[in-house]
């Protein structure tokens, strides 16, 4: 059942008051260096996020890094520490951010502030864990605040709406211990504890299925609280859904704070979150419409392309147009392994951010021309907020010119195509982007959450908190080469479904299928929004660019656990030509061409030596050994040779660069071998020479004159070399 489907709602909160919030100073944690290190990141977020850079002088505005909602950390205990050092004008705790901000009355009381709290720990909340703040002046803060006392369009909020016994009989309901060990509940919102009455509410999708009704009904210690809300006409009907939920400090993420014992009403869009001071019990009452289907009406898989476009612009592109500014609040922390990525390429190397949401990778490196693409216009916007270079496109037609960037990143963008055809499209367009010898870095998410008995952070986040980036780091490259398949799905992992309908995917967990809706929740709005996602299995992001892999070199970057790393490179395209006495399948000489460090190098003078030679290649790189093209009869040159490197890359940049230029008065011409064997070095004419000097006709002085049978006819004139008749 969607949101609509629910009459007003009422909650009463109640909290444990002999747990208070205790200060224990204070006692440094951190080396100077760490110190510098950590705030540096949080300046960054904060420049990010909000556009405010850090002040060279005093100022009354502070910026306290790690203390903010998002750390579990509540507005009263920055008043406890903070309060000692002069008047409070007001705390701003921004949502959906890891930092805060105290206002002085004076520069001075921020000064003391700064000296005696800048990196210090202090035991936060009921399990009094440590939390280390990192602070800096700032110039301005953010127009927002906590002191406001206006509500939501639709919520009313009434105080002491029971008392003291109605909540001693309410929390009987529950077992309530003081302090939670386990910290799973601390750690995620949706780990928060919950019981359900009447019918289990699904978090996921905001809505109950009628046709599962529980065996638990509404208890009747609830019976007296439902019928005072009834006679004084706050709610209309008598509700037959309940849900308890029980908050840690932290767990609830939002702007306002109800009190002890309240009621609030909600009716329309009326929305209220909290940011609990204590442990912390809801009861959130509701009643189930049963004149309408309760049960969303979800998408099936598409069977054609236009299906396939449908369910993106509604699963894709709608949703990251409605929730940009809210998902644009998450994404701030840049992946170790793009920057370590991005941090390869030389000063004003081209590189395009495919897919780049807010641009969080975009400022990674200054000294860099980076360009963003996306489909969502509302985050094109907060990228144009933040002078980034980017414009609105489609992933699989890019508007750019073939063989432009020097690089690519197309990071959690591709598990968003719903076939494979359209992917393999999106592929072929981001590599025909990029100049040869250009890499990209893809990532996806990976269906397999666990690897080798190792969880990813995606559904453990407690345990992999500190590692959770820990599968973007590089480990030993392997190269690879995959086949190449005329069929997307023959031998291919991708999975087939008896039903088609997508179904939603419970968050934290293993992924159950490959294709499936993934929700979103905009908390002010009290919506969820269904985004469509295909995660990888094994294998099949290799399968899939086996289809190009006349074009590209691969390498996998890790064994990832939650996304799926690869690195990419574009090769020197083949030729046309092929040795037709190669002795093997045309499929091992593909293989060997798109691995081999061997060129042929055509066109040559017959007086060019070996020494000119290796001068001109040892350019690109360091070659390994020349084998001189030779006549078979008079062992002298005749016009080509073999150079071999001792690397793929160096060979790519011989056939690159030096390709086309001249040398002794030729443009000579460079070409990839499947490798040199003994007996090759030898020209394959009947006169001993190369086929190609068989027969000319023209006058070559580098190539010993006219063509050898040519030369052995007679002659009416040597001059013009026209034939006797």
């Amino acid at each position: 059942m969607n949101a609509d489907s629910f009459i007003p709602r009422i909650s009463f909160h109640s909290s444990d008051e002999k747990n208070q919030t205790a200060i224990i100073s204070l006692e440094s944690l951190d080396s100077g260096q760490t110190i510098d290190k950590k705030l540096t990141e949080y300046l960054n977020i904060l420049e990010r996020m909000d556009g405010i850079t850090t002040s060279n002088e005093l100022t009354q505005f502070l910026f306290v890094g790690n203390a903010g909602i998002q750390t579990h950390v509540s507005k009263e205990s920055l008043i406890e520490i903070f309060q000692p050092f002069g008047q409070i004008i007001d705390i701003l705790m921004p949502i959906g951010r890891p930092y805060s901000f105290i206002i002085y009355e004076n520069k001075e009381s921020g000064k003391e502030a700064i000296e005696q709290c800048n990196a210090r720990s202090y035991p936060i909340g009921i399990n009094q864990s440590n939390v280390t703040f990192y602070m800096a002046y700032v110039s301005n803060v953010p127009s927002i605040s906590l002191n406001s006392t206006s509500y939501p369009k639709g919520l009313t909020l009434i105080e002491n709406f029971i008392d003291d016994n109605e909540e001693k009989e309410l929390l009987k309901l529950i077992e309530i211990d003081p302090v939670v060990q386990n910290e799973d509940h601390r750690n995620n919102r949706r780990h928060r504890r919950g019981i359900h009455y009447g019918y289990e509410f699904r978090y996921a999708t905001n809505d109950v299925d009628t046709s599962k009704p529980l065996k638990k009904t509404i208890p009747q210690e609830c019976q007296s609280v439902i019928h005072r809300a009834w006679i004084l006409g706050y709610i209309k009907e008598k509700p037959d859904q309940l849900t308890v939920n029980c908050y840690e400090p932290g767990q609830v993420s939002d702007f306002r704070i109800v009190p002890r014992n309240s009621d609030i009403i909600m009716t329309d869009e009326g929305q209220v979150t909290i940011v609990p001071r204590l442990y912390r019990v809801s009861f959130t009452f509701r009643k189930v419409s049963q004149h309408q289907n309760t049960r969303q009406v979800l998408p099936v898989l598409p069977k054609s392309d236009l299906d396939a476009a449908q369910l993106e612009q509604n699963y894709v592109h709608k949703i990251y147009d409605k929730i940009a500014d809210n998902f644009s609040h998450t994404r701030h922390s840049a992946w170790p392994g793009v920057v370590e990525f991005l941090g390869k390429f030389t000063t004003g190397s081209i590189i395009l951010d495919v897919g780049c949401g807010n641009g969080k990778y975009m400022n990674i490196r200054n000294d860099l021309f980076m360009i963003g693409c996306d489909r969502s216009i509302g985050l094109l916007q907060i990228c144009r907020q933040r002078n980034f270079q980017v414009f609105l496109s489609d992933c699989m037609n890019i508007p750019v010119p073939t063989n432009f960037f020097d690089g690519a990143i197309c990071i959690a963008v591709l598990h968003h195509i719903s076939t494979p055809e359209r992917r393999l499209i999106a592929l072929r367009e981001i590599v025909r982007l990029l100049r040869p010898g250009g890499e990209v870095l893809i990532t996806v998410w990976a269906k397999e959450q666990t690897l080798e008995d190792k969880k990813s952070f995606y559904i453990d986040n407690n345990a992999n908190r500190k590692n959770k980036c820990h599968h973007h780091k590089t480990s030993e490259k392997k190269s690879l080469v995959c086949p190449v398949n005329d069929s997307l799905t023959k031998d291919s992992p991708i999975e087939t479904y008896e039903d088609d309908t997508l179904s939603v995917h419970k968050s934290r967990t293993e992924f159950q299928r490959s294709d499936c809706l993934v929700s979103w929740t905009k908390v002010k709005e009290n919506q969820q929004l269904l985004r469509y996602y295909h995660v990888y299995g094994q294998g099949e992001l290799e399968h899939l660019i086996g289809h190009i892999v006349e074009i590209l070199v691969m390498m996998s970057v890790s064994s990832a656990v939650a996304a799926l790393p690869f690195l990419i490179q574009k090769s020197v395209s083949l030729s046309l030509y092929r040795d037709q006495q190669f002795k093997g399948s045309r499929t091992e000489q593909e293989k060997r061409l798109l691995q081999s460090t061997t060129l042929y190098i055509g066109n040559l003078s017959f007086f060019t030596t070996e020494e000119q030679i290796h001068e001109l290649f040892s350019r690109a790189g360091d070659v390994k050994r020349i084998i001189m093209g030779l006549d078979r009869a008079t062992k002298t040159p005749c016009g080509f040779c073999f150079v071999e490197y001792y690397t793929r890359k160096d060979a790519e940049n011989g056939m690159r660069y030096i390709n086309g230029t001249r040398l002794d008065d030729r443009i000579i011409r460079t070409d990839w071998d499947a490798g040199f064997v003994e007996g090759r070095q030898y020209g394959r004419g009947r006169s001993g020479g190369q086929v190609r000097d068989e027969f000319r006709k023209d006058y070559d002085p580098g190539r010993g004159g006219f063509g050898k049978r040519f030369q052995n006819l007679p002659m009416d004139d040597e001059k013009t070399g026209h034939l006797r008749e």
